[in-house]
């Protein structure tokens, strides 16, 4: 008896030392994600996000040009800011959604850069601000939707 008590006081304390991280990584059998077509990542270089149809019909894949990065710092996934365009420039609106038919890819990169606007006006116009994230574990995601079902999104994690 005592030593079943000891185990399991042993196992929770190991439990408790070692909290779980949230790096949750899912998979789909409609979309697969390749970042950086699964080449080595280097700090400060451009990394290519790839998003292949592999399912047998078409996929809407929600707001691709909008890059949705999330940094995990302590066991927690935060989304990192990423302007679409500089601050309160003119710019064109975003693709709110694409189809993408079976087989196709549709890529877009992202320059390892945080951005958000400078809540000081210059001359009328708010500053972009452009800052390179550090080291860690970081995950695109995906949000999408298959014919007839309901809306599904997609994690796929990598290192810098």
């Amino acid at each position: 008896m005592i030593k079943s008590l000891v185990n399991i006081f042993i196992v929770i304390i190991f439990v408790a030392c070692h909290p779980l991280t949230l790096t949750t990584e899912t998979s789909s059998s409609y979309l697969q994600i390749i970042v950086n077509e699964d080449k080595s990542i280097v700090l400060g270089e451009s990394i290519s996000i790839s998003i292949k149809n592999i399912h047998s019909n078409k996929i809407i894949i929600y707001y691709p040009e909008k890059l949705i990065i999330e940094k995990l710092e302590e066991g927690n996934w935060h989304k990192l800011k990423i302007l679409e365009c500089p601050c309160d420039a003119p710019c064109q609106a975003s693709i709110d959604k694409i189809e993408l038919d079976a087989g196709n890819t549709f890529e877009i990169s992202w320059d390892q850069k945080e951005s958000w606007c400078d809540p000081q006006m210059d001359e009328h116009i708010r500053k972009s601000i452009y800052q390179r994230v550090e080291k860690g574990q970081y995950r695109v995601r995906i949000n999408y939707k298959t014919d007839g079902e309901s809306d599904e999104t997609i994690y796929k994690n990598f290192t810098l």
